[in-house]
């Protein structure tokens, strides 16, 4: 029984590592845009497309399960692994992390696309936010551009861009997990007024979270996409990595008994 892990993950590497010892072959996928993982698996990056597609490449290397426990605004590949298990009848066990929660002294304005902000600002009883820190990921030319008459528009990522920035753009290379001492830092040097993000939920970037609180800066939030529903006979959703596994492991103990 070999399982597929689709990563990218801090809680996809966890889960890799606490599987290790069930005695099954594990292969670990990532995009590989940011880092390589160090695992005792085998790694594989660079997506499916090269070989013909998810479920071509799982009939070839003979993958009995597969581990969703990629970021939770990759619902492309989230729903093609839904449509790949029914297909080829292989259990999916889905990790999805629980969304962060504003607090009584958040001030968070919910939105779907960015190119909602430029008339949700304008909608606000508060002053239109003209330093803007974005924390959204990758960005494409078309979104940077909705943001080009702001006075400044400090943009982070863990890879470069590719696209160029407006006249106002600043971009910063940084990979989590971060901390808030470093986020109050960033967040005074650049005056920022208002933090742009994706509710990605976990803790290792939630840390601006925390600076903005203590420094009374709204944070407009993008709402999760909403993923498509897995066949409930083949897919299974988990909101701890730690429940996940046990199901994994239930699975392989059960599959051993009958082998």
């Amino acid at each position: 029984m070999t399982i597929l892990i689709l990563g990218g993950t801090s809680e996809a590497k966890a889960i890799c590592q606490q599987l290790a010892n069930i005695g099954r072959p594990l292969i670990y996928s990532i995009a590989g845009m940011v880092r390589q993982p160090v695992l005792s698996c085998e790694v594989i990056s660079g997506g499916f497309s090269q070989y013909g597609g998810l479920a071509v490449w799982c009939r070839r290397r003979g993958v009995q399960g597969i581990v969703d426990a990629t970021h939770p605004f990759a619902s492309r590949i989230s729903a093609s692994v839904s449509a790949v298990s029914i297909e080829l009848g292989i259990p999916c066990w889905r990790f999805t992390r629980p969304l962060w929660q504003a607090g009584p002294n958040d001030n968070w304005h919910e939105f779907n696309h960015l190119a909602e902000l430029s008339s949700f600002f304008k909608a606000s009883a508060q002053a239109s936010p003209q330093r803007i820190f974005m924390s959204v990921g990758k960005l494409d030319s078309r979104e940077l551009a909705l943001f080009k008459d702001h006075q400044l528009l400090l943009v982070r990522s863990a890879i470069p861009l590719q696209c160029i920035l407006p006249s106002s753009g600043v971009w910063v290379q940084a990979v989590g997990p971060f901390a808030v001492a470093g986020e109050l830092e960033l967040l005074r040097n650049y005056a920022i007024d208002a933090i742009v993000c994706k509710n990605s939920g976990g803790e290792a970037v939630a840390a601006k979270l925390d600076a903005a609180r203590q420094l009374s800066l709204p944070v407009y939030m993008q709402r999760r996409p909403v993923l498509a529903q897995g066949d409930g006979r083949w897919c299974t959703e988990f909101s701890t990595a730690q429940a996940l596994v046990y199901a994994v492991t239930q699975k392989y103990l059960t599959s051993s008994l009958n082998e």
